[in-house]
């Protein structure tokens, strides 16, 4: 396998046998792995210099210096998948989604290439936004506001310091869908999209639109309001695109080596289980993991002891989701991207359910059997379920069916809770 070979693997799968360079070998281990090794990509050294790629939980493509892309299918395959990634993104209705369709073969690109698509194809007919930009001339006629403190003293009397604002397409809203135009391009393998992708970006370049590098905190920082408003769904795919890639470098002319763009499936399943959760519950108050305040202090007294809390580690324990009513928590729920919980996961969801004194949930992706079970610890009130959400439906409102799901299964436990109290 050579310069330019394309290797799937399924995700949580491995390769077939391939050969590595040393600088494939550095750059997985450096650059995608962080320097911890295995972090994200498993490299098996097999004989001879032959070896299998693992993935674990990351879905997308990666480019090794030697000039081979492996693409990392996700266990949630086609149209579910589209589905799932287009709600976390805070997209339309999923019904829309339904008219993109998710060929076969589809992989994480293209998925992505369509939804950037559509919603690119109806912002360009609405015409591009355009926003005032300040600008410094020095010219022999005036034009906008005169500068004069630099004028004073120029030896060219003829020639005047004149500041303008003028009207352009060049502003960061369209510059940010450039650049995730010339990302997708690099990874997409479907020949038509490829050459749509590249007809958007010559749309916005004939605008006048700059080539020019975006990181996802420069498009976090847009401000939308009532003008630009119609672009916050494109810019949060934007920004999803962006953070999950990675670019060597970026040259004038929109040249854009892209190395990487994979999705960790850990955090978009919770992600989407969050927001089942707040469609399903919108009753009560579900917090999700950034407004859930740590459960795990470390006090600086404790009584009559004397305690040295420089020395043991500050650790972070802090569910995905909790769901209230008023002042009392009703249930803590934390989404699990796997088959089988591990015993981690179990002491963890334990350690929630103690804390906040309310049933502990792991929600994980229906497999080939369907989970309803429970862990109890003796003499204490407490428990921990374990409940599956089919995620391979097919055909009708794929979203309600599961938050439906999802509802009736901790409605059962929330009513075996009641039942316990009297």
């Amino acid at each position: 396998m050579g310069e330019g070979t394309q290797i799937n693997i399924k995700e949580w799968g491995q390769s077939s046998n391939i050969e590595l360079t040393s600088e494939d070998i550095r750059y997985i281990q450096e650059d995608i792995n962080e320097g911890i090794p295995n972090k994200k990509i498993e490299i098996i050294p097999l004989t001879q210099g032959q070896f299998n790629i693992r993935s674990n939980n990351l879905v997308g493509a990666f480019k090794l210096p030697s000039g081979k892309t492996f693409y990392i299918e996700p266990k949630i395959f086609g149209l579910n998948f589209l589905r799932i990634l287009a709600s976390v993104l805070g997209k339309r209705e999923l019904s829309y989604y339904d008219q993109i369709y998710a060929k076969p073969g589809d992989l994480l690109p293209d998925m992505l290439g369509r939804i950037y698509m559509n919603e690119l194809v109806d912002l360009l007919n609405r015409g591009l936004f355009k926003s005032y930009r300040t600008s410094e001339e020095e010219l022999g006629f005036v034009k906008g506001r005169i500068l004069v403190e630099k004028g004073l003293g120029c030896w060219n009397h003829f020639q005047i310091f004149c500041e303008t604002d003028d009207l352009t397409s060049n502003c960061p809203e369209n510059r940010s869908l450039l650049f995730s135009a010339y990302i997708l391009r690099n990874f997409v393998r479907d020949p038509d999209l490829m050459r749509e992708l590249g007809d958007i970006a010559s749309a916005f370049l004939a605008e006048n639109v700059e080539s020019a590098p975006v990181t996802a905190s420069d498009i976090g920082l847009i401000p939308i309001s009532r003008v630009n408003d119609h672009y916050e769904p494109a810019l949060n795919l934007c920004k999803f695109i962006v953070e999950n890639t990675w670019v060597e470098r970026f040259d004038e002319k929109g040249g854009v080596p892209v190395r990487g763009m994979l999705i960790d499936m850990n955090k978009l399943f919770e992600d989407f289980v969050t927001k089942l959760l707040k469609e399903a519950y919108h009753d009560y108050e579900v917090l999700p993991q950034d407004r859930v305040g740590d459960l795990l202090t470390k006090p600086k007294t404790l009584q009559n002891l004397t305690l040295t809390q420089d020395y043991i580690p500050n650790v972070t324990l802090r569910p995905d989701c909790v769901i209230s009513t008023g002042t009392r928590t009703s249930l803590v729920v934390d989404a699990k991207y796997k088959q089988r919980p591990s015993n981690d996961d179990i002491y963890q969801a334990l350690s929630y359910a103690l804390a906040l004194d309310a049933p502990s949930i792991l929600v994980l992706p229906q497999d080939e059997h369907e989970i309803f079970g429970c862990y109890v610890v003796p003499n204490v009130s407490s428990r921990l379920f374990v409940i599956t959400l089919d995620f391979r439906r097919n055909g009708g409102d794929y979203f309600s069916a599961l938050k439906n799901e999802l509802r009736s299964k901790l409605g059962q436990i929330i009513r075996s809770q009641v039942s316990m109290a009297y």
